[in-house]
């Protein structure tokens, strides 16, 4: 007879073939392909993509469908998305943990938390804030986070749940923000890329290739990329160009504004959005990559870019603080913005034989992790 596998109840605003939701999407994903033959995930999410109001193509809605081995799928249309419903399926699952991936959704962060504690169903309960109470993540939409948090902490949500965070900076963020309630588990979000060989994009002597591979928000901080660029030498050339989706308009068009004031010396374009599996394809076509982001938990796109031999240029906000000492990449505070800017141009002028060192340097360094 075999032995029943464990059962593990997901939450998550989103999940794959939804992609435009970034890090939490593979994050999650990569934990259930790692663990799937020791447990039974049963995930439930929205049927449509960050942003959008158009059903996933080819996904049914409103039924568990399953997509891989121990590996089921809930994908609620909008018009089912509400508290009874979650109610109904949360009790009408049977499971031994509820795993629930953010902290700022009402649907699938919040609500279960109450359905778990008001109707008292004692199950365990982790929860994977990815990131968004980073104090550098809180930094943005303030009051309405605050509000958040100070609800949640009147019902007394938090009381007796674990949470699964992926390093020591977001657990000390984190008891900065809700003191020392709960478990506290840190283990480093798991990564599942895809088999890929070493394969790099020439370095032109004067010419660097710079990408930008993330979510438009204030966040991920690509209106700074234009103020360094802004500085470069004029006899450095820059292509740089930006992929992802447009979360804020307000700040897109603050990018979009900066942009056009750049010398004839850069040359900037917006490439649309990426599917996850064109990821690490496009950063191949690339020199460097670019984020100076005020806060990541991990980061995704970052061992994407390296696995891709494309070095980075990071701010220190995130884990990857040793990329320097391996010849992956560039580390730098946000207030050294003169650092940026002396790096973009110390690249540029390499010649191929020179910068070798870094995308190779870079692979090893993704390969190793």
């Amino acid at each position: 007879m075999l032995k029943k596998l464990p059962v593990i109840l997901v939450f998550i605003d989103w999940y794959k073939p939804a992609y435009k939701g970034g890090g939490i999407i593979s994050c999650c994903d990569a934990l259930v392909e790692h663990l799937k033959d020791r447990y039974c995930f049963k995930i439930i999410t929205r049927n449509a993509d960050l942003g959008s109001t158009k059903q996933l193509e080819g996904i049914k809605s409103d039924c568990w469908v399953q997509r891989t081995e121990n590996v089921e799928v809930f994908y609620l249309s909008k018009d089912k998305i509400g508290v009874f419903n979650m109610k109904s399926l949360i009790e009408s699952t049977p499971h031994d943990l509820l795993y629930i991936n953010g902290v700022f959704s009402f649907y699938f962060s919040l609500l279960p938390l109450i359905i778990n504690k008001w109707r008292k169903l004692q199950h365990l309960t982790l929860v994977a804030p990815m990131g968004m109470l980073c104090l550098g993540a809180l930094k943005f939409k303030n009051i309405k986070k605050t509000l958040y948090l100070k609800t949640a902490k009147l019902l007394n949500l938090y009381s007796d749940i674990s949470w699964h965070l992926s390093s020591e900076y977001e657990k000390n963020d984190l008891e900065k923000v809700l003191g020392s309630e709960g478990e506290f588990y840190v283990a480093p979000y798991l990564f599942n890329p895809p088999q890929t060989e070493y394969k790099t994009a020439k370095k032109e002597n004067n010419l660097l290739r710079m990408v930008f591979i993330s979510r438009i928000s204030p966040k991920k901080n690509l209106l700074a990329c234009f103020r360094y660029l802004s500085q470069v030498d004029l006899n450095v050339k820059v292509i740089f160009d930006v992929y992802g989706p447009v979360e804020d308009e307000s700040y897109w068009n603050e990018c979009l504004n900066q942009m056009n004031k750049l010398g004839k010396n850069i040359q900037c374009s917006y490439r649309g959005e990426l599917k996850a599996e064109e990821v690490i394809k496009t950063f191949q076509s690339y020199n460097v990559s670019i984020l100076p982001t005020f806060s990541e938990n991990f980061g995704q796109v970052i061992p994407e870019s390296l696995l891709a031999a494309c070095p980075v240029i990071i701010s220190d906000q995130t884990p990857w603080n040793k990329l320097e000492e391996h010849s992956a990449g560039w580390v730098f505070s946000l207030k050294e913005e003169n650092r940026f800017v002396d790096i973009i141009c110390t690249l540029a002028k390499m010649t191929n034989e020179q910068f070798k060192v870094y995308s190779e340097g870079a692979y090893q360094y993704a390969k190793g992790f």
